[in-house]
């Protein structure tokens, strides 16, 4: 069972228990359909089922009876039940419907969340001139909408990802890149795909575009 699932479950009213090798999600009566009001000898003086009385001897058995998931399973588990506690179990059953329901949708927006290909963003990095020359370097600047569009500039942008070249990728000192020697054109004639420094730019900024996409999506 995924966190995921286990936080969607704990959102339904259930509650997680560990112990050793256990690892459970009780379900409480209380908490799916169940309503007492006890003595203050811890006797059950009044009851309700989803708003309708009980006797109390229902309720009783009803909060004896044990309901959980298996979370290493995924498996409902249900002991001392008896017919007083099928509308709890079906409420139960309902209720982790709903959850697996819910994670399933948002995995499903999650999935088809735009996404860049690294060729995407290859060519947009050489269409918008995107390296711009530090002391030590150079850093390329990638532009995205959130809604996975590649844009020029940061203005137009709902997000900008950096990916920064030591001048030594290049082949050069830091004394000959801060000389002036080292042209703009230099740069730009490693902005082909299967070249090493290149390729790792648009590797970095597309993972760092693509998690940040997802994360929108969530």
């Amino acid at each position: 069972m995924t966190e995921k699932m286990i936080k969607a479950l704990e959102s339904k009213g259930f509650h997680r228990w560990t112990k050793g090798d256990y690892d459970r999600l009780y379900a409480n009566a209380e908490d799916f359909g169940l309503y007492t009001e006890s003595y203050n000898s811890g006797n059950i003086r009044y009851a309700e089922l989803n708003g309708v009385k009980i006797s109390n001897a229902a309720a009783g058995r009803i909060l004896s009876a044990k309901i959980y998931i298996d979370v290493k399973t995924g498996e409902l588990i249900t002991s001392r039940i008896t017919a007083d506690a099928d509308e709890i179990v079906e409420a139960v059953k309902a209720a982790i419907a709903e959850a697996k329901a819910e994670v399933e949708s948002e995995e499903a927006e999650k999935a088809s969340a735009p996404q860049l290909s690294e060729d995407a963003v290859r060519e947009a990095l050489i269409k918008y001139q995107s390296a711009e020359s530090e002391e030590d370097g150079v850093d390329y600047y990638l532009h995205v909408t959130s809604d996975g569009k590649i844009v020029p500039n940061m203005y137009e942008a709902n997000e900008t990802f950096i990916s920064s070249a030591h001048c030594s990728a290049y082949g050069y000192t830091v004394e000959q890149w801060q000389s002036g020697e080292v042209s703009t054109e230099d740069v730009y004639d490693h902005e082909v795909a299967g070249d090493p420094v290149f390729d790792e730019i648009v590797r970095e900024l597309t993972d760092q575009a693509n998690a940040w996409l997802a994360k929108e999506a969530d």
